[in-house]
């Protein structure tokens, strides 16, 4: 079988994203309004080693950076920023994903439908056809009222507070 280099990220390229991520960190958290004590609860790793890779005390780890970069790309308040500042591995997820654009999962995505439809549903559109699509979803995995109840708590938790207007 012949050897790859798609995976292979030498330790000189992720010791230059490493790097510049760590001169951005304390940007990224204030962003956030995050503790260096909740930031590093969230990602696994102590608040004394946070502060160290922080402050410039210590060198950050791969799995450092890889957490760090999901954490700050999975929220809507640094997703962009991430972006801006060239800390991302754009290249490196390009090679993953075969030179293929990524697929990104808006806020809004209901069960497929792309962010095209649905950024332009108003509030009760949206509401509606995600209300039908998981009643649909609990009628075939068969799952119970509390179940189904509990699922909607969830997701109504996280939903953001938008005010949608039709954008046609």
């Amino acid at each position: 079988m012949a050897k790859t280099t798609k995976w292979i990220m030498t330790k000189a390229q992720q010791k230059a994203y490493s790097e510049a991520l760590t001169r951005e960190l304390v940007f990224f958290r204030a962003k956030l309004g995050i503790t260096q004590a909740e930031l590093s609860n969230a990602i696994g790793i102590s608040r004394q080693t946070y502060s160290a890779v922080e402050n410039g005390y210590r060198d950050m780890s791969w799995n450092t950076y890889l957490s760090l970069i999901c954490f700050f790309d999975h929220n809507a308040a640094t997703r962009q920023m991430l972006r801006e500042t060239k800390v991302y591995p754009t290249e490196l997820f390009s090679r993953y994903n075969d030179g293929k654009e990524e697929v990104s999962v808006s806020e809004n995505a209901i069960a497929g439908i792309p962010s095209s439809i649905t950024d332009r549903l108003d509030d009760t559109a949206f509401h509606t056809i995600r209300t039908v699509v998981m009643m649909e979803y609990a009628r075939c995995a068969e799952l119970t009222s509390e179940q189904v109840m509990q699922t909607f708590e969830d997701i109504s938790a996280a939903a953001p507070s938008s005010n949608r207007k039709l954008k046609w």
